[in-house]
């Protein structure tokens, strides 16, 4: 090999090397949870990477709200590495110098969901609009014109509008306002009629469903 040949194997070693040490993201598996910190430990699914502690969560959050899922041992995560060790922001929640220099280290965040194919979402083919549920079967979708609730592509579900649930609502109102428990010697109410709510003026949805 050439003097000039010897020089640019050098280089393209020393770049391998250095790129062994620049993280950027890598799926993961969680051993544990802590939920009143949001930390994590989690094993990444490349062999060689060590497993890692205290992983903070990336819960959706803004605007005064949040989401919030009871993580598991076994649940697997998209471990997020940044380009700068945050963790003095993290304890301050103000810009701060970092506490270590290195850049593209294993200073992560773990976002929840990053699961493999194996492991699909249950009745994902079958579902619509936006939907919240459980590995169980139990699902919340929500489209344009419904809210569904119950198992995924169970087929046609009864309707119930707007108008009809507030009539609903009223006949339920009036009858708790006249309804009383009668002694069992046949003497007179034992208890005055229930004080129901008010019932609202409107509905904020527009229709209903609901499924056993």
């Amino acid at each position: 090999m050439t003097e000039q040949g010897d020089w640019a194997e050098a280089i393209r070693g020393a770049i391998a090397r250095s790129l062994d040490g620049v993280h950027t993201s890598i799926p993961a598996k969680v051993t544990s949870y802590t939920a009143p910190l949001q930390q994590c430990a989690v094993e990444p699914v490349i062999a060689g990477m060590p497993p890692l502690e205290d992983v903070p969560v990336l819960w959706p959050r803004g605007g005064g709200y949040f989401m919030h899922l009871p993580l598991a041992a076994g649940d697997w995560v998209l471990l997020v590495f940044c380009e700068q060790d945050f963790s003095p922001w993290r304890l301050s929640g103000s810009a701060m110098a970092p506490a270590l220099l290195r850049r593209h280290g294993l200073f992560s965040y773990a976002l929840p969901g990053a699961a493999p194919d194996v492991s699909p979402l249950i009745n994902a083919g079958n579902l619509s609009g936006a939907a919240i549920g459980s590995d169980a079967g139990v699902i919340v979708q929500i489209g344009s014109a419904a809210v569904q609730i119950g198992p995924a592509g169970i087929g046609a579900l009864p309707v119930l509008t707007a108008s009809e649930f507030t009539t609903l609502l009223g006949t339920l109102t009036t009858w708790l306002s006249t309804h009383t428990h009668t002694a069992p010697t046949g003497g007179g109410p034992t208890t005055p009629p229930v004080v129901p709510p008010t019932a609202p003026s409107a509905v904020g949805s527009t229709v209903l469903k609901v499924s056993a």
